[in-house]
């Protein structure tokens, strides 16, 4: 009897490892199974279950808006997809748009989107793709493709609530603000101030307090909500530079004048010349308009010929340099024409 079960037992054992060799001879090779981020590329755009929308705007703004795929039994790690997820009625594919999504959807690119939702899927830090930057030798440390990636990905770790991608981004900002050109700290305020990242803002706006940066320019690059939030920081701060002088002095006549300029009325700001002591150079006028006004503007303003037109402000550019960071042709052979210097470098190249 004992003989006879033993022969039953070995015989089961003997096909229940033969059922499981057959499968896993039938199962392809873990080692050759393609990683979960790849399922991202667009390639399995069709076979994926949820499509996420780029804003166009995201895009480049030339180009019609593109869908990321993306699986909903992976994005289900994250609370708030599988809340969304969970919303929809069955069944059917379901479409995000990222803009309407989270806040600040309509700044985040596809690299970003792609990067994040690919340590979403992985449990992995996530992969940065590299960069495209016009100094071949630059670091990527903080450059300004760098801070865009980092920036949007904040947005989208935010936005989905990704807590510990939320603190990694925070602290890679955080470090980048330390080394980072003054301007290129501006998009890092408002990501820090819409994500309400409150120790990453107040370590921005002590930055910029004691930056060269005008506050003209703040005033033009940064939404009026944040304006007002450094300005009133500035207000109460013992750290203003020459250059913040326009917040404690809205009547400035440096400020009428570029109001004048604003406005395209290069007359008036002759008679504001001639009323005051205070000179082109000294409102750095030619530096306000090669940056935010009109080509015919500038033109006129410099027909007056009362300034240096090779004049650095405080943060040390010209109104070549102003003009070419804006990308404005017709302001730049404007310039050229006047005598601005090419040769002229920035303090910090």
């Amino acid at each position: 009897m004992h003989g006879q079960l033993r022969r039953h037992k070995l015989l089961f054992l003997a096909a229940a490892e033969g059922r499981v060799g057959r499968r896993r001879r039938l199962e392809p090779n873990p080692s050759n199974r393609p990683p979960r981020e790849s399922l991202l590329d667009p390639s399995f755009l069709d076979r994926a279950d949820v499509e996420i929308i780029l804003a166009a705007a995201a895009c480049g703004g030339v180009v019609p808006a593109t869908a990321v795929g993306a699986y909903s039994c992976l994005l289900a790690r994250s609370p708030f997809f599988r809340h969304h997820i969970s919303a929809r009625p069955a069944g059917e594919k379901l479409r995000f748009e990222l803009a309407e999504l989270v806040p600040g959807g309509h700044r985040i690119g596809r690299e970003a989107l792609v990067s994040v939702l690919g340590s979403l899927y992985t449990a992995r830090p996530p992969k940065v793709p590299p960069r495209e930057c016009v100094d071949h030798k630059c670091t990527h440390q903080a450059c300004r493709p760098a801070i865009d990636f980092v920036v949007e990905a904040t947005y989208a770790a935010s936005g989905f609530q990704i807590h510990e991608l939320i603190r990694l981004f925070q602290r890679r900002l955080y470090e980048i603000v330390n080394i980072a050109f003054d301007e290129d700290i501006l998009p890092i305020i408002i990501v820090a101030y819409e994500c309400k990242l409150l120790d990453l803002l107040s370590h921005c706006i002590q930055n910029v307090a004691i930056s060269n940066l005008d506050s003209t320019y703040l005033e033009k690059k940064l939404p009026d909500d944040i304006y007002r939030y450094i300005k009133e920081f500035c207000r109460q701060s013992s750290l203003l530079t020459e250059s913040h002088t326009f917040f404690m002095d809205p009547d400035h006549e440096s400020t009428k004048i570029h109001k004048a300029l604003d406005s395209g009325n290069v007359d008036l700001v002759g008679m504001l010349l001639k009323q005051s002591t205070v000179t082109l150079d000294d409102a750095f006028a030619i530096h306000y308009a090669a940056a935010h006004c009109k080509p015919e503007v500038l033109k006129e303003l410099l027909k007056l010929d009362s300034a240096n037109v090779n004049m650095r402000n405080h943060g040390g550019y010209t109104p070549l340099h102003m003009a070419c960071m804006r990308l404005e042709p017709d302001i730049i052979v404007s310039l050229l024409r006047k005598g601005a210097s090419v040769p002229i470098q920035t303090r910090r190249t």
